[in-house]
């Protein structure tokens, strides 16, 4: 009887031993991921220019690419490398082409959501090229999300006699899975200044194609009155474009 009493003793303090762990192995959870090491990049400037206007887009040495200037001629571009894009909107770097995921926190141009449930997108610089035929010049900019294998061009073609930069973005799923859009944007433009000029066409039956400029900043103290043609913002341009 005592050696009974001692073997259940002994078959306790085994059990007390052995770590619950390796009891119950833990399941691995849908929203698991390895860590990816993220390549480093050399800071550099992207310049598209037409004759008379300049788009120029920043990639840091995180690979963020974010754009630090859009309009006339500002010379040089490489004057960019150390201009600081500013971090005030989203807690970090303005991107050329916001996603969510990481730690942006504003107006996504791309929401993927992905098969395991997660919605977590974040893109890095990988390569660029140039290249120009017909008067039009072509940057393409690649982008990717090395956890993922998402990847994004960002295709700018500017016309160089017409000063008009058409923009275009091309999404490539490289995953296993297929992946749900729940929102995309051909590009996105993200301008920092004291204020701006909107415009749009406004038109009717015999007045078509009527161009009409807002002062951003009348916009913003007249939010709320209602149309904003009532609250006498809307001046006439000249129709010439």
């Amino acid at each position: 009887m005592k050696n009974i009493r001692y073997a259940i003793l002994i078959a306790i303090g085994l059990l007390c031993v052995v770590p619950s762990q390796a009891r119950k192995p833990r399941k691995k959870s849908m929203f698991d991921r390895e860590a990816v090491a993220i390549p480093a990049v050399e800071p550099r400037v992207i310049a598209v220019e037409t004759d008379n206007s300049q788009l120029v887009l920043l990639v840091n040495e995180k690979g963020i690419v974010s754009t630090v200037h859009y309009g006339a001629y500002a010379g040089d571009p490489n004057q960019f490398l150390s201009f600081y894009g500013g971090e005030h909107h989203n807690y970090g770097p303005a991107s050329a082409y916001p996603v969510v995921g990481g730690t942006f926190n504003g107006l996504e141009a791309l929401h993927v959501e992905y098969a395991d449930g997660t919605q977590n997108t974040e893109l890095y610089y990988t390569s660029h090229e140039v290249s120009s035929a017909s008067g039009v010049t072509t940057t393409t900019i690649h982008l990717k999300d090395y956890v993922t294998d998402m990847e994004v061009a960002l295709v700018y073609s500017a016309c160089q006699k017409e000063d008009v930069i058409q923009m275009h973005s091309e999404i490539t799923n490289n995953g296993k899975k297929a992946v749900k859009l729940r929102n995309y944007a051909s590009a996105s433009l993200n301008l920092d200044a004291d204020d701006y000029l909107l415009t749009h066409f406004y038109g009717g039956w015999a007045t078509e194609m009527q161009v009409y400029g807002f002062a951003w900043q009348d916009i913003q103290r007249n939010a709320g009155r209602g149309y904003r043609r009532r609250a006498g913002l809307e001046r006439q341009l000249p129709h010439q474009l």
